[in-house]
Parts: structure tokens; sequence; C-alpha cells
């Protein structure tokens, strides 16, 4: 039987509420800009996003809550309201900005990016202690500054346990080694003892060992090797679970000191914001680029001083002056626990394979959000005919909110 042939009409109908949703606008656009210098614009704008809810309501092209918020948008870009008079009839402003935060959260978690960047972000800065805090504590605070607290750090706490358990396994590993090595010595200074006829002891070479120690000097150290391998080894348990706690302790404090920096990064912020803007109705407010130029610079200074201030509890003395003088770690920390941390990182990161469609979407619009976020009304910039120095610019000065922005 032969196969039929496909038919193009009928794949093409398959996608009709694409075709629906891009068109609609495009169809009806006459209305507003033929009334777009009469004393009917504002009317003329409402009826045809009106109409653009209708159809979509109609035939169901988006879910019905998301059509319900299209008011929130489209109003304040044609003029009608400011997207502070629309977003009331919801609720506050500042709600529909923490509300468009917490999704474009739920994105980046559904798809993963936060554990590519978190990932990408341990391999580039490096594995040793040192470095392994420093990349967990700069991964945390940047995520942080865009997605809650809380979620932040349940999101990250996983890779840091993870991580911690390879440690943990390649130092039982070692401790076997120095066990096993210390019952070799044992065994070799005893098989190597015999008794000659006069009654001295003599020494000779056993068929199953390579190296026999000639004297009491090898043999004092034999017992001196074994005795370092042990201290070797507690010190290096001991700093596995100084490491442990503070590689813990080091992502909640960066998820908490990276929310500072963005006007989202928690939604005390946010509130924060409103209050102001209620105290002081007459004000111009604060906005995204706002905040961030006092938050981000304080959030890195903390940052900083958190970071150094971990090291000294958790990392070794000897971590810190050392790798200031380009001497390195000095000790078991450094080779391999960085080595295991890295093997364990590289795995995570390679099952994420390629970058998929979904997590370049999601990316295009995160970069895209914080660039509307920070170009939306320059105010640092003053310009001759009172405008706002933005891309507001081209829109009723005042209606286009952050809120607006991120819906």
């Amino acid at each position: 039987m032969a196969s039929r042939k496909p038919n193009t009409t009928t794949e093409l109908l398959q996608y009709w509420k694409s075709f629906v949703f891009l068109l609609t606008p495009v169809i009806f656009s006459p209305l507003p800009i033929y009334y777009a210098s009469t004393e009917n614009n504002k009317m003329a704008s409402c009826g045809y996003v009106v109409i653009i809810m209708a159809v979509y309501w109609s035939g169901e092209v988006l879910p019905l809550a998301v059509t319900s918020l299209l008011p929130i948008v489209l109003f304040p870009l044609l003029g009608v309201q400011s997207a502070k008079d629309v977003s009331i009839n919801y609720a506050k402003d500042a709600i529909f900005l923490l509300t468009g935060s917490l999704l474009f959260a739920v994105a980046v978690e559904r798809w993963g990016l936060h554990k590519r960047i978190a990932l990408r972000v341990l391999l580039t800065v490096g594995v040793e202690p040192r470095r392994l805090m420093f990349g967990m504590m700069s991964a945390t605070a940047f995520l942080s500054m865009w997605i809650s607290n809380t979620a932040t750090t349940a999101m990250m706490i996983p890779t840091v346990e993870t991580i911690i358990s390879q440690l943990s396994s390649d130092h039982g590993e070692r401790d076997d080694k120095v066990k096993e090595t210390a019952s070799t010595n044992e065994k070799t200074v005893l098989l190597s003892t015999t008794k000659s006829a006069s009654g001295r002891e003599s020494y000779v070479q056993p068929k199953e060992l390579t190296t026999i120690p000639h004297g009491e000097d090898d043999d004092d150290a034999h017992l001196h090797e074994d005795e370092e391998n042990v201290r070797l080894s507690e010190t290096s348990a001991e700093q596995t679970d100084k490491l442990a706690k503070g590689l813990l302790l080091c992502t909640c404090y960066a998820a908490n000191i990276g929310g500072i920096a963005t006007l989202t990064g928690t939604s005390t912020n946010v509130m924060a914001a409103q209050v102001i803007q209620t105290l002081y109705p007459r004000g111009k407010g604060i906005d995204f680029a706002t905040w961030f130029s006092f938050g981000f610079p304080t959030m890195v200074l903390i940052l900083i001083l958190a970071y150094f201030w971990l090291q000294w509890l958790f990392l070794d003395d000897s971590c810190l002056p050392g790798c200031m003088r380009k001497e390195g770690c000095r000790g078991a920390c450094q080779s391999n626990q960085s080595s295991a941390a890295y093997q364990v990182i590289k795995r995570h990161y390679d099952e994420l394979g390629p970058l998929s469609f979904p997590e370049k979407v999601v990316a295009f619009h995160f970069v895209l959000l914080v660039l509307l976020w920070f170009f939306r009304d320059m105010t640092f910039v003053h310009l001759e005919n009172g405008q706002a120095a933005g891309w507001t610019y081209f829109f009723v000065r005042g209606y286009v909110s952050d809120g607006s922005t991120v819906i």
C-alpha cells in the first residue's frame, strides 16, 4: 500500500493557534494607527486591546489567565493607562514585579539553566578548597540576584552535598591505603628478622618482598613513616570535615547576600521600594537600575568579606597565606580532594549535555529582561525635552514600569 503524501494544509492547521496569536495584532493594527493623532486615540487603543483579548479568549490561543494579563502590558505601551493604574485592578504594581520574577525563576529551574551556570562557574574558577568556596559563593550569589534566596539555596545544596560526599569517599580510600602501607611495613620488619646459631639477629630477604630494611635505623624509619601517614590521614579528615561545613555555610550566606544586589532579588526589596513610594509619592521612586546602582556594590563588598571570613574559619591556617605567597595549600587538601571534586563537577556538567533549545530561549529572555530593566528609564541621563532617556522615550512618560516589563 502506497504511503500518502503529507498534506501541507493539514500540517499548517496543526499550528493554527500560533498563526492566530501572531496575525491578530497585525490584522487589527490599523485601528490604533488611524486614530493615533486624534482625540479618540485612547479609545481606539483600548478597543484594539479588547478585540485581541476577545479573539484569544474565544479560540483559547493562550491560557485564559495569561490573556487576562495582557492589559498590564498593552495599556501602558499604547498610552491608555499607566502600569500603576492598570495593576491596581489586579494588585499593586510591586506584586506584579515580584510575580514576574518568580515566574522567570520557575522557568530557569524547570529547564536546569541554574545548574549549568553553577557547574560552569565551578569548572572555570577551579576546585582547590579556596577556589571551590569562591566558585560556590559566586555562582550562588549570581543566581540569588534573580531568584529568591530560598529557591537558590534549595537549588545549590544538592550540588554541594554531592561534592562533599565525593570528598569523604576519596578520604576513606586514602585511609585504606595508609593502613595497607602500615601493615605491609610491619610484616616486612617481622619477616626479615631471623635468629642465627649464635643467637644474634640477622636479616634475610624473603621471596615475597622486594625491599628489606637492614638495621634498627631502617625499622625506626618505617615506624616514623607509619606515624606520619596516620597523622596526615587524621589531619586530612579534619580538613575535609571543616571544608564540608564551610561549603554548606558559604552557600547559605551567598544566597542571602546575592539577594541584596537587585530589586527582584528578594521580596523584601520590592516591599521596601513600595513603602518608599507610598511615603514619598512625589519622589521618583526606586526602579531596577536605581536599586542596582547601590545594591550591587554593597553585595560585592559583603560577599568578599564573607569569603575571607569563612576561609579563616574553615580552611587550613596555612592555606590562605600559602596561596598568597603562591606556595599552594601544602597538604592533602589540594591535590586529592581537588581532583575528586573536579571529577564530580565535570561528570555532572557532562550529564547535562549540549545547550538545549528551551535553555537557549530562557537564557535569551533572561538577557533581554535584564537589558529592558536597565535601560527602561535612565534617570541619570537628562534630556532637553524632559523625556526619559531610555526605551520608554517612545511611549507615554511614567506609564511603563518594571512590573509591566517583566510581565
